[in-house]
């Protein structure tokens, strides 16, 4: 099933996790991928992936903490596909150990990231017609 052919989605935090294999099934579900990630490496192992199992995907080093830089990437989805049909919000702030183990300066910066993120990547797209699902699992 191609459920989303000539689709488009922007994936944030798309080099791990729940993002990463989200990415993969909205890739092999027909939909041009834009795997977005701090860490560029992760992303592009990610767009490797989808790319080798037939997929279209490219990935983009974005600080979604910084608004400029999720602008420029919107504006890069606006000027290559010309719409957006789903937001995927997932990024995370690494950490290990178990919650009472995991310093009180951890979970602060996990909070002001994810607000952060969450309000960034939402008012972006949302100011463009074009726009489908958004999404902050």
């Amino acid at each position: 099933m191609n459920r989303m052919q000539d689709r488009v989605a922007f994936l944030v935090g798309g080099g791990a996790g729940i993002a990463k294999v989200c990415a993969t099934m909205f890739a092999r579900e027909g939909a041009h991928v834009y795997v977005s990630d701090i860490n560029l490496a992760a992303a592009e192992e990610t767009v490797k992936q989808i790319r080798a199992a037939g997929g279209s995907a490219s990935a983009h080093r974005t600080d979604v903490t910084n608004l400029d830089e999720l602008r420029d990437l919107f504006d890069i989805v606006r000027r290559e596909k010309g719409v957006l049909h789903v937001l995927w919000n997932h990024a995370g702030v690494p950490g290990a150990g178990t919650p009472q183990h995991l310093m009180l300066e951890y979970f602060s910066r996990l909070r002001t990231m994810r607000k952060m993120c969450s309000l960034q990547t939402m008012h972006l797209p949302a100011s463009s017609e074009n726009c489908g699902l958004i999404s902050n699992p």
